[in-house]
């Protein structure tokens, strides 16, 4: 029987709304519901709701389970309960991929964005954003070193700020490294600068960089493999 409302201790509860894409396939889907329980956690004052769903997806059709918690949510009648879709598991983590100039400048760059990618899916956003802001510091200051690999020991050693002003040409790279840095800081700080901004604003920031830097590399590729006499 699919699951409509509850009454708990008196008082009438349903839930805000059906996962919208499946956590393994990543498909958008309507999930068929398949069963349902309350469950209360010994340390909990309130139940939440676990909701067993099937991916209707042919090439899928995998069972998920869908938590929702117990939240007093405002209406007109002032605050009414309702449960509210927190939870999605299990949940297959989808890897970002980076063009091969990008894993050629700094592999490590990858590694510790792929993480952090991951960290976010399983919802650690306090662990997702310092992950994104590190992963920052090591693809600036690896391009810094392949455009300057003589600065290699004082590159390494400068903080990012003063590395991206200071080794970064490119007035492109230097704009969107400079404020993905300010909006990665804000992760890893007590108190946050950029209150309208947050981790997908820094993931874009991110990503424009490695744009930038992806087109010097292969600017500067072709320009030194092609003869500057060539027939026009």
């Amino acid at each position: 029987m699919a699951f409509t409302f509850v009454d708990v201790s008196g008082r009438r509860l349903s839930k805000d709304r059906d996962p919208t894409k499946c956590p393994q396939c990543h498909h958008a889907i309507t999930p068929d519901e398949v069963d349902w329980r309350l469950v209360k956690p010994l340390s909990a004052l309130r139940p939440k709701l676990a909701i067993i769903y099937q991916c209707p997806a042919i090439d899928c059709k995998r069972l998920f389970i869908a938590t929702y918690e117990w939240e007093d949510v405002p209406s007109y009648r002032g605050t009414e309960p309702q449960f509210q879709l927190r939870y999605l598991a299990p949940r297959a983590i989808q890897s970002p991929t980076f063009p091969k100039e990008i894993a050629e400048v700094s592999p490590t760059f990858v590694e510790v964005f792929v993480q952090a990618s991951a960290a976010e899916q399983y919802q650690l956003a306090q662990v997702a954003g310092p992950g994104c802001r590190k992963s920052l510091e090591f693809l600036v200051k690896d391009y810094c070193i392949s455009v300057h690999p003589d600065k290699r020991d004082t590159i390494m050693a400068t903080l990012l700020g003063p590395c991206i002003q200071t080794y970064v040409d490119d007035q492109n790279i230097k704009d969107c490294a400079r404020m993905a840095a300010w909006l990665g800081n804000d992760e890893t700080h007590y108190e946050r600068r950029w209150v309208d901004k947050d981790i997908s604003d820094l993931k874009t920031l991110i990503e424009l960089t490695t744009n930038w830097i992806r087109n010097h590399v292969l600017t500067r590729r072709y320009l030194e493999g092609m003869p500057k006499q060539g027939a026009i």
